[in-house]
């Protein structure tokens, strides 16, 4: 899980940090 999705990007920055605190 390097890469981060362009709909995980979505839904963590919408609900701030899911799984990847480093995907801001």
């Amino acid at each position: 899980m390097a890469e981060t999705t362009p709909d995980q990007r979505l839904h963590l920055v919408m609900g701030g940090r899911v799984k990847d605190p480093r995907g801001f």
